[in-house]
């Protein structure tokens, strides 16, 4: 039967070869014999069954989740999502490769002023903060865990040694 495995558009490509990685390690007998880049709104195709599994964030798929007609078999990244606290992650259904999340981050020019980073910082925590604002991300299925500019660096740079290493080790090639 051939197996055919969405996630959400073509910028992903680490996420592709995790994804291929993860389903062949779940599924080794039963190889995907097709890899769809799928635009924003990929779960109607899941919906209909035009495609078997998608991997994607979280927000298009909450309320199918919620009503029963699809099923989240796991998250990404190393902690459970807030909005789904009994679906594990895929880190520790045994899927090490998977610790791997979507990120939205505040960044300016180089060259910005420590001062001026440092007052965008405390204002976007002071935003963070209120509860409002966190009711409506979690209404998204989103946790926003806010961070100081340094850590926020230090991630990005983790991530980007992380995806070189995903792209290399997978012979990933621009087109």
């Amino acid at each position: 039967m051939r197996k055919q495995l969405a996630t959400l558009g073509l910028g992903f490509f680490g996420l592709f070869a995790l994804a291929a990685g993860a389903h062949a390690q779940a599924w080794p007998s039963k190889p995907v014999t097709l890899l769809v880049p799928f635009p924003p709104g990929g779960s109607t195709d899941l919906l209909g069954g035009q495609i078997d599994f998608v991997v994607m964030d979280m927000s298009p798929t909450q309320e199918h989740i919620k009503a029963g007609k699809l099923r989240a078999l796991a998250v990404t990244g190393s902690r459970r999502a807030e909005a789904f606290p009994e679906v594990p992650t895929m880190v520790e259904s045994g899927l090490k490769e998977m610790d791997v999340i979507n990120i939205t981050g505040l960044l300016a020019p180089i060259g910005t002023s420590p001062e001026i980073v440092a007052r965008l910082n405390a204002a976007l925590l002071k935003v963070l903060a209120r509860t409002e604002v966190k009711e409506r991300f979690a209404t998204l299925g989103v946790s926003p865990l806010g961070s100081t500019p340094e850590q926020f660096a230090t991630f990005i740079r983790d991530d980007y040694a992380k995806w070189t290493k995903v792209i290399t080790d997978a012979n990933i090639k621009a087109e």
